[in-house]
């Protein structure tokens, strides 16, 4: 449903009610009904954009038998039942309203479908990536806020994270979509997602935004194993790096600013080879190779010393 639509030339449609009907015949859940299967993800023997197999083991055996790995499992179980009891997403906190900010629960979903095969999360996903495939360039680079050139798109924010979170789940979930359902996801996540981010990254700025579109690109990228866009996405991740940490490795704004832009990359770091690391952070242009090397781990955004 596209609501708020005008007839002005530079109005363009607010997508705030993307809901899909409950199935009738669906019970109601609780957390405990979604249970680990360390053996569901042997489907995916080289991994997903969230890691190695190996390290999905891993972490599917913290989850299991770490009593802090049991309270984050708790945790996201319960927003599953809640989200696949409403069916619809959480939709709480700034600009949850808008369809293209509450579809980025969709990852934390595909991580719960990874290690469980949920018959009914798997539906629930399905529909939305399908329904977020068809939906049209207005709404993948957030029009309404951004506008929209139809001759020469161009990403920001919302369609950065969009491409984030549509790679990792459609890498975690491959199982749920025929191969012309897989297609048409890849093909609306190339042309309206990986393109307008590259159109942009063509001409950044030296900001945030470069951080956010180069970490969005270099996800899709990684995805479609498109090597062309992933070698620029990382080229401009190394330029944002460069171009704002000074050389004794100084920021010119305060800690949020920094940390803001610097935990963004963390997707991507995850997602690199130990060369594209080295290249991206530790080059020999950027403070980041002078000052602690700010050594970033997933769920951790503290600068480690050197």
């Amino acid at each position: 449903m596209i609501t708020n639509m005008d007839l002005h030339a530079q109005s363009f449609p607010i997508y705030d009610n993307q809901r899909i009907t409950r199935p009738a015949d669906l019970p109601h859940y609780e957390a405990k009904d979604f249970t680990i299967s360390l053996k569901w993800i042997n489907q995916y023997p080289d991994g997903t954009l969230f890691g190695s197999r190996e390290s999905l083991q891993k972490l599917g055996v913290f989850l299991v038998s770490d009593p802090t790995g049991q309270r984050i499992w708790e945790t996201e179980a319960n927003k599953v039942a809640k989200i696949l009891n409403q069916w619809d997403f959480i939709r709480a906190g700034f600009g949850s309203e808008r369809y293209i900010n509450c579809v980025s629960q969709l990852r934390d979903l595909a991580l719960v479908y990874l290690y469980t095969g949920h018959k009914e999360l798997g539906r629930f996903i399905r529909d939305h990536m399908l329904q977020i495939a068809d939906l049209p360039f207005e709404f993948w680079v957030h029009a309404e806020l951004r506008g929209y050139r139809p001759e020469k798109p161009m990403g920001g924010l919302e369609t950065a994270s969009l491409c984030l979170n549509i790679a990792f789940t459609a890498s975690a979930t491959t199982d749920l979509y025929s191969s012309k359902e897989k297609s048409a996801i890849d093909n609306a996540l190339r042309t309206k997602g990986l393109q307008p981010c590259l159109n942009w990254l063509e001409k950044p700025w030296a900001n945030n935004w470069a951080a956010v579109v180069s970490n969005g690109a270099y996800a899709a990228a990684n995805y479609l194993k498109d090597a062309d866009a992933k070698a620029k996405a990382l080229k401009e991740m190394a330029n944002y790096l460069n171009s704002t940490i000074e050389a004794d490795g100084s920021y010119g704004e305060g800690l949020g600013y920094f940390d803001h832009p610097i935990s963004v990359l963390q997707p991507a770091l995850l997602q690199m080879t130990p060369d594209e690391r080295e290249s991206t952070f530790l080059n020999q242009d950027s403070g980041t190779q002078l000052h602690g090397k700010y050594i970033l781990i997933s769920m951790q955004r503290i600068p480690m010393e050197r």
